[in-house]
């Protein structure tokens, strides 16, 4: 279920990269990479309004915009809650899967995100910002320095 939000919430920390990365409130194409070192780059993340939604740190972990721990990516592309439960993980190749080994969706190499049936749900551009699949803009993640 986890899985399923992180790849549809900006499948956020990802596109809403959620519980396992941050719930950013995107709408469908929500969550962030293309192979799991891209989930765990550190940045923070901000709504199409230009509101701070939270952040990733650099070794993975997200918070909200209140700054609660969210959980994490580790460096094998696997995600935990906030509790340390496994929730899914994502391949090098972009692909999501829940924590039953479930096919959830992929992130091609462009930064376009299908979900598990193939259906095209947005992108994030060269530049973090995050788009539906009706190319209305989401919001953006800015890399920490």
């Amino acid at each position: 279920m986890l899985i399923r939000r992180i790849f549809f919430v900006a499948a956020a920390v990802v596109m809403l990269l959620a519980g396992a990365v941050v719930d950013l409130g995107f709408q469908s194409s929500d969550v962030w990479a293309a192979a799991p070192e891209q989930n765990r780059a550190a940045g923070r993340y901000y709504d199409h309004a230009g509101r701070y939604q939270g952040r990733v740190d650099k070794n993975g972990r997200s918070y909200d915009h209140a700054g609660r721990y969210q959980g994490r990516q580790d460096a094998n592309g696997r995600f935990y809650d906030h509790t340390g439960r496994y929730q899914g993980r994502q391949d090098a190749n972009g692909r999501f899967y829940d924590h039953t080994g479930r096919y959830q969706g992929r992130q091609d190499a462009n930064g376009r995100f299908y979900d598990h049936t193939g259906r095209y749900q947005g992108r994030v551009d060269e530049n973090g910002r995050f788009y539906d699949r009706t190319g209305r803009y989401q919001g953006k993640m800015t890399p920490s320095r």
